[in-house]
């Protein structure tokens, strides 16, 4: 476990935590428990465990943590769905504090004040746990490729919000994609603008973990430019 002053501790896992509240990360209070403070948790397909396993190390410098699992899920409509972890730490004010700030009426929202953390380790974890590479060969000659994060939980105007912090403080570029939700309206999505694919991937590279590598490894791109 890496040892961290109080002070630097509480910064750094802000950035963590804020990251990973983007993604798949949240923060509840029990309701089943005399603590009116909150907890973090995280869960991720067994594959991921190496992922949890680093976060956990994070959070444990100020909280106590546990992961969980593995366990099955219930999920008829997947085919042979993985059995998944589940990270939680113990309620501490620290959370308590996101939970007033982005969860104002329950449901997550963006604060605005988290994104000052942004640099690329946050962007690192955001997008290992809530973004997407898509590659395909269209063509001998064409890979069609997209690097997305899917942000579509948050209304237009804050994808608008995420994009501006993105700009600012990577220089990155991301377009506003409307994505049709099943129920008929549109939802939003950031898209990386594909001149910046070497810079991101470049960027965010140090902090992927080993099961992640995936979403950053340009395998077709490769395999074209050996074509050549």
């Amino acid at each position: 476990m890496e040892v961290l002053t109080i002070m630097s501790n509480n910064k750094y896992l802000t950035k963590i935590t804020a990251a990973s509240l983007l993604g798949d990360g949240g923060i509840y209070i029990p309701t089943s428990t005399r603590s009116i403070n909150g907890r973090f948790y995280i869960a991720q397909i067994e594959d991921h465990k190496d992922y949890l396993d680093w976060l956990a190390d994070k959070h444990a410098t100020i909280a106590k943590t546990t992961i969980y699992g593995p366990y099955s899920v219930k999920c008829p409509q997947c085919v042979n769905p993985k059995k998944q972890y589940r990270l939680q730490t113990a309620q501490i004010p620290f959370y308590t504090k996101f939970r007033q700030r982005m969860y104002p009426q329950g449901k997550k929202v963006i604060d605005p004040h988290y994104l000052t953390q942004l640099d690329y380790e946050f962007l690192a974890i955001w997008y290992q746990e809530d973004g997407t590479y898509i590659s395909c060969l269209e063509r001998k000659d064409y890979v069609r490729e997209r690097i997305q994060l899917a942000s579509m939980s948050f209304s237009y105007a804050e994808n608008l919000l995420l994009r501006e912090a993105l700009k600012e403080k990577l220089n990155l570029i991301w377009n506003i994609r409307r994505v049709k939700s099943k129920s008929g309206g549109f939802l939003y999505q950031l898209e990386l603008y594909k001149k910046q694919y070497d810079v991101f991937i470049n960027g965010v590279m140090p902090y992927i973990q080993p099961s992640f590598m995936y979403k950053v490894t340009r395998k077709d791109k490769l395999s074209l430019e050996m074509k050549k």
